[in-house]
């Protein structure tokens, strides 16, 4: 089964018209290590780019970024209306929806690298910075927490076990019926994180630069990485 087919829009026109000795003289295929190192290729955030044909002038890289993923990532009507509904289920009372924190919970696999797996934070980390957070953004009041998980759905029983108090809720209480669920539940996770008042997870998850480029631009933070190496270095890398 096709993930693109089932569950993302087809962009741009049926036919495209390409004048080969004009504009393939300008397409240029790089190594991804080319494009890490360079911080105008990776479109960083505080660079500057122009691209006439979509009217962006000296547009900031995390607002081109911003932009290229609602062009580009969309995903069919009805899975839209699938995840709507869901959301609408798990996060909201008397019809308006309540503000919440999302936690994205990982735990390192078997094979993945040292780095990764020196990068991996035990629950009470994302728990202590929740408790921070909902004295500072919910005046004391503990709100709904949505928890995602990658597959092991045992980390939300250990934070349910922690704080059995918090009205914790999460796609892993859903029962994985078919392929379509799995991924209407990938689908849920990622709206749901991108909606939230404030999104906790790790800074080399590739999940959480997806949410972060999903989420409303803000002035005030919102969005937070548990790493040690802080949110503002890594941020402006991105």
């Amino acid at each position: 089964v096709n993930f693109l087919e089932n569950f993302i829009q087809p962009i741009g026109l049926k036919t495209i018209e390409l004048n080969n000795t004009d504009n393939n003289q300008n397409l240029i295929t790089l190594h991804w290590d080319k494009i890490w190192s360079d911080m105008y290729l990776r479109k960083a955030r505080d660079t500057l780019t122009d691209i006439p044909f979509l009217q962006l002038s000296q547009i900031p890289g995390h607002d081109l970024k911003r932009k290229l993923l609602r062009r580009l990532w969309r995903p069919t009507p009805d899975l839209t209306q699938k995840t709507c509904a869901r959301l609408n289920e798990i996060l909201t009372t008397d019809d308006k929806y309540d503000d919440y924190i999302a936690i994205s919970l990982h735990r390192n696999e078997e094979d993945a690298s040292d780095k990764q797996k020196a990068a991996a934070l035990p629950i009470d980390r994302y728990i202590e910075k929740a408790e921070r957070v909902i004295q500072t953004n919910f005046q004391g009041n503990i709100p709904i927490i949505f928890v995602s998980t990658s597959q092991d759905c045992s980390l939300l029983q250990e934070m349910r076990s922690k704080r059995p108090s918090w009205r914790i809720i999460s796609e892993c209480d859903r029962p994985n019926e078919q392929w379509f669920t799995t991924y209407e539940k990938l689908f849920v996770d990622l709206f749901a994180m991108a909606g939230a008042k404030i999104y906790l997870g790790l800074w080399n998850s590739h999940q959480s630069w997806w949410v972060y480029f999903m989420r409303q631009k803000t002035e005030k933070e919102t969005f937070y990485f548990l790493d040690k190496s802080g949110n503002a270095s890594q941020l402006a890398r991105w």
